[in-house]
């Protein structure tokens, strides 16, 4: 995995240069003076981020607050795949335009309420059509299949 991502914004606020630099320091280190140098770290961004919490207006203003228009599942799921694996990537994108293919059908829906979906319609053959989010989740794997359901559950909660 790719360990130079960029900072998060939240990091950003809590994370100057120099423990930045202390940071890079790390893996150059003897073993005992990496544990040493990875506590000190990590309570000063603890530290850091109390400091943070503590000023004043903080808790009636978001940290790192997006605005309204741009909070939705796309969104947050372009900003979390920067620090995905490609794996992770990969899956993120085949949800997304899951989600995507989703809304189209609701949009879809919603403009023609008393049309019969293209899904429900029988074949030409005279049997009933596949239901497409069926076959997309045929084709993933069991632990894609897994982390489908997981993100699936997690975005409706989030509505």
């Amino acid at each position: 995995m790719d360990t130079s991502k960029e900072l998060t914004e939240f990091d950003g606020l809590i994370c100057d240069h120099h423990l930045q630099m202390m940071k890079a320091a790390i893996p150059y280190m003897p073993a005992y003076g990496q544990q040493i140098l990875s506590i000190y770290a990590k309570s000063l961004e603890l530290s850091n981020t109390l400091k943070l919490l503590n000023r004043e207006g903080s808790r009636s203003v978001g940290i790192c607050s997006i605005s309204e228009n741009k909070r939705n599942t796309t969104e947050l799921l372009n900003a979390i795949k920067k620090y995905c694996t490609d794996s992770e990537r990969e899956l993120l994108d085949l949800f997304m335009n899951f989600f995507s293919a989703f809304r189209m059908y609701h949009t879809y829906r919603e403009l023609f309420p008393g049309e019969t979906p293209p899904e429900e319609k029988n074949t030409p053959s005279g049997g009933p059509a596949v239901n497409p989010v069926e076959t997309l989740k045929n084709m993933l794997s069991p632990e894609q299949k897994t982390m489908l359901d997981t993100y699936s559950s997690l975005l409706s909660s989030t509505r």
